[in-house]
């Protein structure tokens, strides 16, 4: 199993659009979550040492289940790498 660190930034106060990051890390990957207090949502998705360009996803977050699916489908990201 690989470890994965995990660093939070926010949340944000006093701003326009206020928001939380979640950034985790391993060493295969980075996942970085960011959630707004709208309910917007951007989840961005690189390979270490790859060339590629990351992946980016955008959501709108209308329900406490639409977060828990979001941070669902961020571990089984992170799991993939697990053989």
């Amino acid at each position: 199993m690989h470890s994965i660190e995990i660093r939070q930034t926010g949340p944000t106060s006093g701003r326009l659009k206020n928001s939380i990051t979640l950034e985790l890390i391993s060493s295969e990957r980075l996942v970085a979550v960011t959630i707004w207090e709208s309910g917007e949502s951007e989840v961005i998705t690189a390979r270490i040492g790859s060339a590629d360009d990351p992946s980016v996803s955008l959501a709108q977050l209308r329900t406490v289940n639409d977060v828990a699916e979001l941070l669902t489908r961020v571990a089984m990201t992170m799991s993939e790498d697990e053989v």
